[in-house]
């Protein structure tokens, strides 16, 4: 599994969850077996809750299990 799968596993967890993706920006990072993709809106204000949130994606079952919102 590469980036670029793990951030459209993650961005669609996190749809389903109620987030819209479109307005945050991902940065993926690769821990072991799973991927950690942090969201943060896309804003130029002071960020406030809801600005972010975490998905880990496993990268052997290419499966999002995990969201973290961000406080």
């Amino acid at each position: 599994m590469n980036k670029t799968e793990a951030v459209a596993i993650a961005a669609q967890f996190g749809r389903d969850q109620g987030y819209d993706p479109v307005l945050y920006t991902a940065d993926a990072a690769k821990k072991a077996s799973r991927w950690q993709i942090d969201f943060r809106r896309r804003a130029t204000h002071k960020p406030g809750p809801g600005d972010f949130f975490t998905v880990y994606v496993n990268a052997t079952s290419k499966s999002a299990y995990r969201l973290v919102p961000g406080k």
